[in-house]
């Protein structure tokens, strides 16, 4: 009786390991996959009916704009103590801050063509044609640092052209920002 078991037993064990692996990487893929999707669900979707009812009511909604307010007054913060320049006292200081600018980053001018300036509240913008070789590296790098001074100069247009052993022509049309009590000096 024994031996006529023994067949059986050895019959099914292949699917018994089937059936026990198969359970468990079902319960593998909710434990790892379908529990932490609902978590992320249900807390989504608190969130979302936190700020409905706040922007719904009145006082939420004003709420919200604070909160907003004192995270952009926070960034302004960082923004000017991160780009504090001390402002030039004429236009030629300018110019030179912005030469000086360039020189670090190994910026060779060839040529500043000033344009009409324009009077724009307490400010007058003096545009500026500036045509310069580089690699395109420096070039980066110079266009880099005056982006971190939206304060001082606004890059209007570029044109550039390749040229021989990585180094460009570059054409940049550039605003300088000049409060107007310096640019009547």
């Amino acid at each position: 009786m024994q031996i006529n078991t023994f067949p059986k037993i050895s019959g099914i064990s292949p699917l018994l390991f089937i059936a026990f692996s198969s359970l468990l990487i079902v319960m593998l893929i909710i434990r790892f996959l379908a529990i932490p999707l609902v978590v992320t669900i249900a807390s989504n979707d608190k969130e979302l009916t936190y700020f409905t009812s706040k922007v719904s009511s009145e006082s939420g909604y004003a709420d919200l704009r604070q909160d907003i307010q004192q995270k952009i007054d926070i960034l302004d913060k960082k923004l000017s103590e991160s780009t504090t320049v001390e402002l030039p006292a004429d236009i030629s200081s300018y110019l030179e801050y912005l030469i000086s600018l360039g020189r670090k980053e190994g910026i060779q001018f060839s040529r500043m063509q000033p344009q009409k300036a324009v009077f724009e509240g307490q400010f007058t913008i003096y545009p500026l044609m500036l045509v310069f070789s580089t690699t395109y590296h420096d070039m980066g790098r110079f266009i880099a640092t005056m982006e971190k001074l939206p304060h001082l100069y606004r890059i209007q247009r570029l044109a550039i052209d390749s040229g021989d052993h990585g180094v460009c022509e570059a054409k940049l049309l550039l605003l300088c920002r000049i409060p107007g009590d310096v640019a009547n000096d």
